[in-house]
């Protein structure tokens, strides 16, 4: 599935009104500053043709593709240090994991890691369709890696940082499908996922 890694804290109001990016909500690239916007700005244009005019509320809304549970380093027999599941890197986004419907991939694109990182870091990579992945999306050198385990090694057991989803089209609360909250969320707010037909489990990070 498609997911999206947000605070706790956020949860109500992306029940209200939705995904906000952040040219919608005028942060700036929050902490990171006006130089990371101006980056995510020039990306965009370069991947999706937008451009200044482009309005905020048909930029795209980041998210991400999870790993599989139970997937473990192809390495680990190596470097016992490295015999655990894996995990995707993500927590710097927030504690709580929020899946969409699987309709959402039609209208999302992905790329192997940050599509900003790969693009200003030598690494470039073009995203493809969901539900058609190109080559063209995977980054050199994570496809080096693929190539070093060997043909029988899933590529979702190569520690990279992440599968990275653009979401087009917005994101509301009627495409959510599933809540992990890191704990048990409020009576309030367990009524509010009730009254949406979200469903919602409490899962610790790892």
């Amino acid at each position: 599935p498609v997911a999206v890694q947000v605070p706790m804290s956020r949860i109500d109001a992306i029940l209200d009104d939705g995904f906000k990016s952040m040219y919608e909500t005028g942060t700036r690239g929050g902490k990171r500053g006006e130089e990371y916007r101006d980056y995510r700005e020039q990306t965009e244009q370069f991947f999706f043709d937008h451009s200044e005019r482009t309005t905020p509320e048909t930029r795209p809304i980041y998210g991400f593709v999870p790993r599989p549970e139970g997937v473990r380093y192809y390495e680990a027999d190596q470097a016992p240090h490295l015999d655990r599941e894996m995990f995707d890197s993500v927590g710097n986004y927030g504690n709580t994991r929020i899946i969409l419907k699987d309709s959402v991939k039609d209208r999302s694109t992905i790329t192997m890691d940050d599509s900003l990182d790969t693009h200003v870091t030598g690494y470039p990579v073009i995203p493809s369709p969901a539900r058609e992945i190109d080559w063209t999306s995977v980054n050199a050198f994570r496809a080096m890696q693929q190539v070093e385990a060997g043909k029988d090694a899933p590529l979702a057991s190569i520690p990279f940082t992440y599968v990275e989803a653009q979401i087009h089209g917005g994101v509301e609360a009627s495409d959510i499908q599933q809540i992990e909250f890191p704990k048990q969320p409020t009576k309030a707010m367990v009524a509010k996922l009730d009254n949406l037909g979200i469903d919602y489990t409490v899962k610790a990070a790892l």
